[in-house]
């Protein structure tokens, strides 16, 4: 889906956190999941993770993050080339759609006032992981317009198995 992006265009990855977690707490797999992918891409990724409630922050992080001519304003040509990767878990999963929502003018756990099962059309992929049980629980997604974004599955997860490497998802275009 990126083969249209200029090889030296990094790629922005921005995770959200769950309920109340810190953003840089260590235990969680948001932030193992941007530990791993700063150590393993240390070059061509910016990798940033945020508290689920703390969407217009991560959105002034992009647009700053995008602004290579540090301009104050986005050019066509640094729209083009963005390449914005959102994940999130429980209310982050949430944030993940209101963010993407925000830069368009996912197992997503419902915040008040938030549907967390309809993803825009400026989203390219995505694939949800999703717990049907349990006081809190997520939901299936589908796309907002049937032509995209691609919804490459809705897994059920149980997050009390072992953990699976979301990164080898068959079907996605992966980090290369």
């Amino acid at each position: 889906m990126w083969t249209d992006i200029p090889i030296g265009s990094p790629a922005i990855v921005i995770g959200f956190v769950g309920g109340f977690i810190k953003y840089d707490n260590p235990v969680h797999g948001e932030g193992q999941l941007a530990e791993r992918l700063r150590k393993e891409y240390p070059t061509g990724l910016d990798v940033e993770t945020f508290e689920s409630h703390r969407g217009a922050r991560a959105r002034r992080t992009i647009l700053q993050l995008l602004d290579a001519n540090y301009s104050g304003t986005l050019t066509a040509e640094e729209k083009k080339n963005a390449r914005i990767i959102i994940y999130g878990h429980s209310w982050g999963g949430s944030e993940s759609l209101v963010l993407a929502r925000a830069l368009e003018k996912v197992d997503s756990v419902s915040k008040p006032g938030v549907d967390g099962t309809l993803i825009p059309a400026n989203v390219v992929e995505t694939v949800n992981f999703y717990q049907s049980y349990g006081l809190v629980h997520g939901h299936r997604i589908r796309a907002a317009d049937p032509a995209r974004p691609r919804i490459i599955g809705n897994f059920r997860f149980d997050y009390d198995a072992s953990p699976s490497n979301v990164l080898n998802i068959p079907g996605t275009t992966g980090f290369s």
